[in-house]
């Protein structure tokens, strides 16, 4: 029974894996469009004003763009949000606004993963609502 538990939780565990591994590829292409560099550290490393600009100055972004720029948003403001006010929408205003910050760029650059440690409810949130649907999100904070 043990080794059933086991074999199950490692064959979840290699399903999440492979569906991190397909949104990141999804992401990249969707960089790579905007002429960014493929490995993620070095895309957010590479990300110029320019390119800013470019996304803040579309009126109806395409929605992959939107989705990123809605989930950096909430990555950003982790500490503002606990699980009773999460935000259901973020509209595209409220991320051009993001956008047109003077310390945007540095804020992602310089962004720590585990900032989110102090804020599982994001963590949560951002797996179930911009993760692809047939990954298994972490459970939600106690």
């Amino acid at each position: 029974m043990h080794q059933e538990h086991s074999t199950a939780a490692l064959r979840k565990s290699e399903e999440l894996i492979e569906a991190l591994e397909e949104a990141m590829e999804d992401i990249q292409c969707q960089l790579a469009a905007l002429g960014a560099p493929s490995d993620s550290d070095k895309w957010i490393k590479a990300l110029t004003k320019q390119q800013i600009e470019e996304a803040k100055s579309l009126r109806s972004p395409p929605k992959t763009l939107e989705s990123v720029m809605a989930a950096v948003y909430i990555l950003l403001n982790a500490h503002a949000y606990t699980e009773d006010n999460l935000p259901g929408e973020v509209p595209w205003k409220d991320c051009k606004s993001m956008l047109n910050r003077s310390d945007f760029l540095a804020k992602v650059q310089n962004y720590d993963i585990n900032s989110l440690i102090d804020s599982p409810a994001v963590a949560h949130y951002i797996s179930t609502h911009f993760l692809p649907p047939d990954l298994e999100p972490p459970p939600p904070p106690e």
